[in-house]
Protein backbone atom coordinates (compact mmCIF):
# COMPACT_ATOMS: atom_id res chain seq x y z
CA UNK A 1 0.00 0.00 0.00
CA UNK A 2 2.88 2.25 0.90
CA UNK A 3 4.53 1.64 -2.49
CA UNK A 4 1.38 2.66 -4.38
CA UNK A 5 1.09 5.79 -2.25
CA UNK A 6 4.72 6.70 -2.92
CA UNK A 7 4.18 6.00 -6.61
CA UNK A 8 1.30 8.49 -6.86
CA UNK A 9 3.30 11.12 -4.95
CA UNK A 10 6.26 10.70 -7.30
CA UNK A 11 4.01 10.85 -10.39
CA UNK A 12 2.29 13.95 -9.04
CA UNK A 13 5.65 15.58 -8.24
CA UNK A 14 7.04 14.99 -11.72
CA UNK A 15 3.75 16.12 -13.30
CA UNK A 16 4.10 19.46 -11.53
CA UNK A 17 7.73 19.76 -12.61
CA UNK A 18 6.76 18.88 -16.19
CA UNK A 19 4.04 21.53 -16.23
CA UNK A 20 6.22 24.26 -14.72
CA UNK A 21 9.52 23.68 -16.50
CA UNK A 22 8.40 22.21 -19.85
CA UNK A 23 4.77 22.92 -20.73
CA UNK A 24 4.68 26.49 -19.40
CA UNK A 25 7.83 27.71 -21.23
CA UNK A 26 6.81 25.75 -24.35
CA UNK A 27 3.40 27.44 -24.34
CA UNK A 28 5.07 30.80 -23.80
CA UNK A 29 7.38 30.52 -26.78
CA UNK A 30 4.83 28.89 -29.11
CA UNK A 31 1.87 31.10 -28.28
CA UNK A 32 3.54 34.40 -27.61
CA UNK A 33 6.27 34.17 -30.22
CA UNK A 34 3.63 33.78 -32.90
CA UNK A 35 4.21 30.12 -33.78
CA UNK A 36 0.90 29.15 -32.15
CA UNK A 37 -2.10 31.49 -31.93
CA UNK A 38 -5.24 30.83 -29.92
CA UNK A 39 -8.52 31.89 -31.52
CA UNK A 40 -11.14 31.49 -28.84
CA UNK A 41 -14.67 32.62 -29.59
CA UNK A 42 -17.37 33.74 -27.22
CA UNK A 43 -20.68 32.28 -28.37
CA UNK A 44 -22.76 34.13 -25.82
CA UNK A 45 -25.09 36.72 -27.30
CA UNK A 46 -27.04 39.15 -25.14
CA UNK A 47 -29.73 39.57 -27.76
CA UNK A 48 -31.34 36.35 -26.52
CA UNK A 49 -31.50 36.94 -22.80
CA UNK A 50 -33.88 34.03 -22.19
CA UNK A 51 -31.59 31.39 -23.68
CA UNK A 52 -29.95 28.79 -21.46
CA UNK A 53 -26.52 30.13 -22.45
CA UNK A 54 -27.50 33.64 -21.39
CA UNK A 55 -28.87 32.45 -18.04
CA UNK A 56 -25.74 30.43 -17.34
CA UNK A 57 -23.57 33.39 -18.36
CA UNK A 58 -25.48 35.76 -16.06
CA UNK A 59 -25.33 33.26 -13.19
CA UNK A 60 -21.59 32.85 -13.72
CA UNK A 61 -21.06 36.62 -13.60
CA UNK A 62 -23.25 36.95 -10.52
CA UNK A 63 -21.36 34.22 -8.69
CA UNK A 64 -18.05 35.74 -9.73
CA UNK A 65 -19.10 39.18 -8.49
CA UNK A 66 -20.43 37.86 -5.18
CA UNK A 67 -17.30 35.76 -4.67
CA UNK A 68 -14.96 38.61 -5.54
CA UNK A 69 -16.70 41.17 -3.34
CA UNK A 70 -17.94 39.16 -0.38
CA UNK A 71 -16.33 35.71 -0.04
CA UNK A 72 -13.75 35.75 2.79
CA UNK A 73 -10.17 35.88 1.51
CA UNK A 74 -11.29 35.47 -2.13
CA UNK A 75 -9.51 38.64 -3.24
CA UNK A 76 -6.41 37.83 -1.21
CA UNK A 77 -6.18 34.32 -2.66
CA UNK A 78 -6.76 35.59 -6.21
CA UNK A 79 -4.22 38.39 -5.80
CA UNK A 80 -1.60 36.02 -4.39
CA UNK A 81 -2.12 33.41 -7.11
CA UNK A 82 -2.24 35.88 -10.00
CA UNK A 83 0.69 37.84 -8.57
CA UNK A 84 2.86 34.73 -8.58
CA UNK A 85 1.82 33.94 -12.16
CA UNK A 86 2.23 37.56 -13.31
CA UNK A 87 5.71 37.87 -11.84
CA UNK A 88 6.76 34.68 -13.63
CA UNK A 89 5.35 35.97 -16.91
CA UNK A 90 6.98 39.36 -16.45
CA UNK A 91 10.40 37.77 -15.94
CA UNK A 92 10.02 35.62 -19.07
CA UNK A 93 8.85 38.52 -21.22
CA UNK A 94 11.48 40.88 -19.89
CA UNK A 95 14.42 38.57 -20.58
CA UNK A 96 13.11 37.86 -24.10
CA UNK A 97 12.93 41.56 -25.01
CA UNK A 98 9.18 42.15 -24.87
CA UNK A 99 7.58 45.46 -23.87
CA UNK A 100 4.42 43.77 -22.59
CA UNK A 101 3.81 40.82 -20.28
CA UNK A 102 0.85 38.48 -20.80
CA UNK A 103 -1.50 38.20 -17.81
CA UNK A 104 -4.22 35.84 -19.01
CA UNK A 105 -7.79 36.65 -20.07
CA UNK A 106 -10.67 38.73 -18.77
CA UNK A 107 -14.33 37.69 -18.46
CA UNK A 108 -14.79 38.32 -22.22
CA UNK A 109 -11.87 36.00 -23.02
CA UNK A 110 -9.77 38.89 -24.31
CA UNK A 111 -6.04 38.64 -23.78
CA UNK A 112 -4.65 41.02 -21.15
CA UNK A 113 -1.16 42.48 -21.49
CA UNK A 114 0.66 44.80 -19.09
CA UNK A 115 3.32 47.26 -20.13
CA UNK A 116 6.41 46.23 -18.15
CA UNK A 117 7.90 49.71 -17.79
CA UNK A 118 4.87 52.00 -17.55
CA UNK A 119 2.44 49.64 -15.78
CA UNK A 120 -0.70 50.11 -17.86
CA UNK A 121 -2.85 47.45 -19.48
CA UNK A 122 -4.17 46.69 -22.93
CA UNK A 123 -6.61 44.00 -24.07
CA UNK A 124 -6.52 42.04 -27.29
CA UNK A 125 -9.34 40.70 -29.44
CA UNK A 126 -9.99 36.96 -29.12
CA UNK A 127 -12.01 36.40 -32.30
CA UNK A 128 -10.68 34.75 -35.44
CA UNK A 129 -9.96 36.87 -38.49
CA UNK A 130 -12.79 35.20 -40.40
CA UNK A 131 -15.34 36.12 -37.71
CA UNK A 132 -14.02 39.67 -37.51
CA UNK A 133 -14.23 40.17 -41.28
CA UNK A 134 -17.82 38.89 -41.44
CA UNK A 135 -19.02 41.13 -38.62
CA UNK A 136 -17.02 44.06 -39.97
CA UNK A 137 -18.68 43.94 -43.39
CA UNK A 138 -22.19 43.51 -41.97
CA UNK A 139 -21.89 46.45 -39.57
CA UNK A 140 -20.22 48.65 -42.19
CA UNK A 141 -23.21 48.05 -44.44
CA UNK A 142 -25.59 48.99 -41.60
CA UNK A 143 -23.79 52.26 -40.84
CA UNK A 144 -23.73 53.19 -44.53
CA UNK A 145 -27.52 52.75 -44.69
CA UNK A 146 -28.04 54.92 -41.60
CA UNK A 147 -25.74 57.54 -43.13
CA UNK A 148 -27.99 57.75 -46.18
CA UNK A 149 -30.96 58.67 -43.98
CA UNK A 150 -29.53 61.07 -41.40
CA UNK A 151 -26.58 63.33 -40.66
CA UNK A 152 -24.31 60.72 -39.05
CA UNK A 153 -21.07 60.97 -37.08
CA UNK A 154 -18.93 58.04 -35.96
CA UNK A 155 -16.28 58.58 -33.32
CA UNK A 156 -13.76 55.82 -32.60
CA UNK A 157 -11.95 56.24 -29.25
CA UNK A 158 -9.13 53.98 -30.36
CA UNK A 159 -7.48 52.16 -27.52
CA UNK A 160 -3.81 51.24 -27.66
CA UNK A 161 -4.35 48.03 -29.62
CA UNK A 162 -5.87 49.95 -32.55
CA UNK A 163 -3.13 52.55 -32.78
CA UNK A 164 -0.41 50.44 -34.38
CA UNK A 165 1.85 50.98 -31.37
CA UNK A 166 2.01 47.36 -30.28
CA UNK A 167 5.13 45.43 -29.41
CA UNK A 168 6.22 43.82 -32.69
CA UNK A 169 6.71 40.50 -30.86
CA UNK A 170 3.07 40.20 -29.78
CA UNK A 171 1.25 37.45 -31.69
CA UNK A 172 -1.99 39.34 -32.31
CA UNK A 173 -3.89 40.61 -35.32
CA UNK A 174 -3.06 44.03 -36.72
CA UNK A 175 -6.30 45.79 -35.82
CA UNK A 176 -5.25 49.04 -37.50
CA UNK A 177 -5.70 47.36 -40.90
CA UNK A 178 -9.45 47.12 -40.20
CA UNK A 179 -9.52 50.85 -39.50
CA UNK A 180 -7.91 51.58 -42.84
CA UNK A 181 -10.52 49.48 -44.62
CA UNK A 182 -13.34 51.08 -42.61
CA UNK A 183 -12.27 54.56 -43.68
CA UNK A 184 -12.02 53.48 -47.31
CA UNK A 185 -15.44 51.79 -47.51
CA UNK A 186 -17.49 54.07 -45.22
CA UNK A 187 -20.18 56.21 -46.84
CA UNK A 188 -18.42 59.56 -47.54
CA UNK A 189 -21.46 61.39 -46.16
CA UNK A 190 -20.65 60.00 -42.70
CA UNK A 191 -18.28 62.08 -40.60
CA UNK A 192 -15.62 59.86 -39.05
CA UNK A 193 -13.01 60.73 -36.46
CA UNK A 194 -10.53 58.56 -34.61
CA UNK A 195 -8.81 59.31 -31.32
CA UNK A 196 -5.21 58.53 -32.22
CA UNK A 197 -2.42 59.67 -29.91
CA UNK A 198 1.16 58.80 -29.05
CA UNK A 199 2.02 56.51 -26.14
CA UNK A 200 2.50 59.28 -23.58
CA UNK A 201 -0.80 60.95 -24.53
CA UNK A 202 -2.51 57.59 -24.45
CA UNK A 203 -1.56 57.09 -20.81
CA UNK A 204 -3.11 60.47 -19.97
CA UNK A 205 -6.42 59.82 -21.74
CA UNK A 206 -7.31 56.26 -20.68
CA UNK A 207 -7.54 54.60 -17.30
CA UNK A 208 -4.51 52.43 -16.63
CA UNK A 209 -6.46 49.64 -14.91
CA UNK A 210 -9.73 49.81 -16.86
CA UNK A 211 -10.82 49.68 -20.52
CA UNK A 212 -12.61 53.07 -20.48
CA UNK A 213 -11.22 56.47 -21.35
CA UNK A 214 -10.98 58.82 -18.39
CA UNK A 215 -12.43 62.34 -18.24
CA UNK A 216 -9.41 63.77 -20.08
CA UNK A 217 -10.04 61.38 -22.97
CA UNK A 218 -13.79 62.05 -22.83
CA UNK A 219 -13.17 65.81 -22.88
CA UNK A 220 -10.93 65.54 -25.94
CA UNK A 221 -13.55 63.39 -27.65
CA UNK A 222 -16.33 65.83 -26.74
CA UNK A 223 -14.41 68.83 -28.06
CA UNK A 224 -13.79 67.00 -31.35
CA UNK A 225 -17.34 65.67 -31.75
CA UNK A 226 -19.25 68.88 -31.04
CA UNK A 227 -18.02 70.76 -34.16
CA UNK A 228 -18.81 67.64 -36.21
CA UNK A 229 -22.39 68.04 -34.91
CA UNK A 230 -22.27 71.76 -35.80
CA UNK A 231 -22.40 72.71 -32.12
CA UNK A 232 -20.13 74.79 -29.89
CA UNK A 233 -18.62 72.75 -27.05
CA UNK A 234 -19.09 73.86 -23.46
CA UNK A 235 -16.06 74.78 -21.39
CA UNK A 236 -15.74 71.73 -19.16
CA UNK A 237 -13.38 71.09 -16.28
CA UNK A 238 -11.96 67.71 -15.30
CA UNK A 239 -12.74 66.81 -11.69
CA UNK A 240 -10.93 64.05 -9.79
CA UNK A 241 -12.17 62.01 -6.85
CA UNK A 242 -8.85 61.63 -5.05
CA UNK A 243 -9.89 59.83 -1.87
CA UNK A 244 -10.84 56.59 -3.64
CA UNK A 245 -8.38 54.21 -5.31
CA UNK A 246 -10.01 52.68 -8.37
CA UNK A 247 -8.90 49.21 -9.49
CA UNK A 248 -10.74 48.78 -12.78
CA UNK A 249 -12.02 45.74 -14.63
CA UNK A 250 -8.66 44.84 -16.19
CA UNK A 251 -6.94 44.97 -12.79
CA UNK A 252 -9.71 42.74 -11.44
CA UNK A 253 -9.24 40.18 -14.23
CA UNK A 254 -5.47 40.15 -13.79
CA UNK A 255 -5.64 40.16 -9.97
CA UNK A 256 -3.07 42.96 -9.90
CA UNK A 257 -3.54 45.68 -7.25
CA UNK A 258 -0.12 47.29 -7.58
CA UNK A 259 -1.61 50.00 -9.81
CA UNK A 260 -4.73 52.07 -9.39
CA UNK A 261 -6.55 55.03 -10.93
CA UNK A 262 -8.61 57.90 -9.56
CA UNK A 263 -12.11 58.33 -10.94
CA UNK A 264 -12.54 61.47 -13.05
CA UNK A 265 -15.54 63.28 -14.55
CA UNK A 266 -16.46 66.48 -16.41
CA UNK A 267 -18.33 69.42 -14.94
CA UNK A 268 -18.93 73.16 -14.96
CA UNK A 269 -21.22 75.48 -13.00
CA UNK A 270 -23.82 75.94 -15.78
CA UNK A 271 -24.04 72.29 -16.87
CA UNK A 272 -27.52 70.80 -16.57
CA UNK A 273 -27.40 67.56 -14.58
CA UNK A 274 -29.01 64.29 -15.74
CA UNK A 275 -31.84 64.73 -13.22
CA UNK A 276 -32.69 68.08 -14.82
CA UNK A 277 -32.74 66.63 -18.35
CA UNK A 278 -34.07 63.10 -18.18
CA UNK A 279 -37.64 62.87 -19.46
CA UNK A 280 -38.77 60.26 -16.95
CA UNK A 281 -37.22 58.96 -13.77
CA UNK A 282 -35.73 55.60 -14.73
CA UNK A 283 -35.01 54.60 -11.14
CA UNK A 284 -33.29 55.97 -8.07
CA UNK A 285 -29.87 54.84 -9.27
CA UNK A 286 -29.83 56.55 -12.66
CA UNK A 287 -26.51 58.32 -13.28
CA UNK A 288 -26.00 59.55 -9.70
CA UNK A 289 -22.61 61.24 -10.38
CA UNK A 290 -21.72 60.53 -6.76
CA UNK A 291 -19.85 57.63 -5.25
CA UNK A 292 -19.17 56.23 -1.78
CA UNK A 293 -15.95 54.49 -0.86
CA UNK A 294 -16.38 50.72 -0.56
CA UNK A 295 -14.34 48.03 1.15
CA UNK A 296 -14.30 45.76 -1.91
CA UNK A 297 -10.94 46.15 -3.66
CA UNK A 298 -12.36 45.69 -7.16
CA UNK A 299 -15.62 47.56 -6.70
CA UNK A 300 -16.62 49.12 -10.04
CA UNK A 301 -16.72 52.83 -9.26
CA UNK A 302 -17.09 53.72 -12.94
CA UNK A 303 -20.39 51.86 -13.23
CA UNK A 304 -21.59 53.15 -9.86
CA UNK A 305 -20.81 56.77 -10.73
CA UNK A 306 -22.09 56.97 -14.32
CA UNK A 307 -24.67 54.11 -14.21
CA UNK A 308 -26.00 53.97 -17.76
CA UNK A 309 -27.18 50.37 -17.94
CA UNK A 310 -30.53 51.18 -19.57
CA UNK A 311 -31.90 50.30 -23.03
CA UNK A 312 -33.02 53.88 -23.75
CA UNK A 313 -32.53 57.21 -22.01
CA UNK A 314 -34.52 60.24 -23.14
CA UNK A 315 -33.22 63.72 -22.32
CA UNK A 316 -35.30 66.86 -22.85
CA UNK A 317 -33.84 70.35 -23.00
CA UNK A 318 -36.41 73.09 -23.84
CA UNK A 319 -33.64 75.53 -24.72
CA UNK A 320 -32.04 73.24 -27.29
CA UNK A 321 -32.58 72.77 -31.00
CA UNK A 322 -32.56 69.58 -33.09
CA UNK A 323 -32.88 65.99 -31.92
CA UNK A 324 -29.85 63.75 -31.43
CA UNK A 325 -29.70 59.96 -31.31
CA UNK A 326 -26.62 58.49 -29.60
CA UNK A 327 -25.95 54.82 -30.29
CA UNK A 328 -23.55 54.22 -27.47
CA UNK A 329 -22.10 51.79 -24.97
CA UNK A 330 -20.43 52.59 -21.64
CA UNK A 331 -18.03 54.97 -23.40
CA UNK A 332 -20.95 57.35 -23.93
CA UNK A 333 -22.06 57.34 -20.28
CA UNK A 334 -19.67 60.18 -19.42
CA UNK A 335 -20.95 62.39 -22.24
CA UNK A 336 -24.55 61.64 -23.23
CA UNK A 337 -26.12 64.08 -20.74
CA UNK A 338 -23.49 66.67 -21.65
CA UNK A 339 -24.40 66.41 -25.33
CA UNK A 340 -28.04 66.77 -24.20
CA UNK A 341 -27.23 70.27 -22.96
CA UNK A 342 -26.94 71.34 -26.62
CA UNK A 343 -29.94 69.55 -28.17
CA UNK A 344 -33.70 69.73 -27.75
CA UNK A 345 -34.14 65.97 -27.42
CA UNK A 346 -31.33 63.48 -26.96
CA UNK A 347 -31.91 59.74 -26.99
CA UNK A 348 -29.23 57.34 -25.84
CA UNK A 349 -29.73 53.87 -27.25
CA UNK A 350 -27.57 51.11 -25.76
CA UNK A 351 -27.31 48.08 -28.12
CA UNK A 352 -26.45 45.80 -25.23
CA UNK A 353 -29.84 46.19 -23.55
CA UNK A 354 -32.39 47.16 -26.20
CA UNK A 355 -34.95 44.93 -27.83
CA UNK A 356 -34.98 44.68 -31.62
CA UNK A 357 -36.17 47.81 -33.43
CA UNK A 358 -36.46 48.99 -37.02
CA UNK A 359 -33.93 51.79 -37.23
CA UNK A 360 -35.67 53.47 -40.16
CA UNK A 361 -38.98 53.71 -38.29
CA UNK A 362 -37.22 54.75 -35.08
CA UNK A 363 -35.41 57.63 -36.77
CA UNK A 364 -38.65 58.79 -38.35
CA UNK A 365 -40.92 58.44 -35.32
CA UNK A 366 -38.50 60.18 -32.96
CA UNK A 367 -37.82 62.92 -35.54
CA UNK A 368 -34.07 62.45 -35.26
CA UNK A 369 -31.95 65.09 -36.97
CA UNK A 370 -28.49 63.73 -36.22
CA UNK A 371 -26.97 60.38 -35.26
CA UNK A 372 -23.81 59.91 -33.20
CA UNK A 373 -22.25 56.45 -32.92
CA UNK A 374 -20.00 56.47 -29.87
CA UNK A 375 -18.84 53.05 -28.68
CA UNK A 376 -15.60 51.23 -28.10
CA UNK A 377 -13.86 50.81 -31.44
CA UNK A 378 -14.09 47.02 -31.32
CA UNK A 379 -17.82 47.26 -30.60
CA UNK A 380 -18.42 49.62 -33.52
CA UNK A 381 -16.36 47.57 -35.96
CA UNK A 382 -17.10 44.00 -34.87
CA UNK A 383 -19.77 43.93 -32.14
CA UNK A 384 -17.01 42.13 -30.26
CA UNK A 385 -19.05 41.56 -27.10
CA UNK A 386 -21.99 40.06 -28.97
CA UNK A 387 -24.65 42.67 -28.23
CA UNK A 388 -26.47 41.71 -31.44
CA UNK A 389 -26.18 45.21 -32.95
CA UNK A 390 -27.07 44.09 -36.46
CA UNK A 391 -30.15 42.15 -35.43
CA UNK A 392 -31.33 44.62 -32.80
CA UNK A 393 -31.21 47.63 -35.13
CA UNK A 394 -33.07 45.82 -37.87
CA UNK A 395 -30.05 45.51 -40.11
CA UNK A 396 -31.11 42.13 -41.51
Amino acid sequence: MKKNSDKFIIIGFFSILFGIFILYPLNFFLLHKGILINNFTNSYNLKNENSIDAKIYNLKNKVETLTTNYFPLANQINIYYRGLKNNTNQFLYDVTGHDFTYLGTNSDKEYIYQNIDSNYYIVQNNLSKQVLEKRFNELLNLYNKIGLLKDTTIFLPNRYEFQNLLDRNMAVLNMSSFLDEFKTKLNPKIKLFELNVNENEYQDLFYHTDHHWNAYGAKMGYEIIMPLLNKTPLNLEVKTIEDIEYHGSIAKSSGNIKNHDYLTYLDNASLLKPSELVASKLDSHFKPLTVTKRKEIFYDYYVSFFDGMYPYVYYNNPKGEENLLIIGDSYSWQLDYIFANSFKKTITLNPRYIDAIDYEKFLEEEQIDKVLILMETQTTLFDQYNYGILEKLGGK
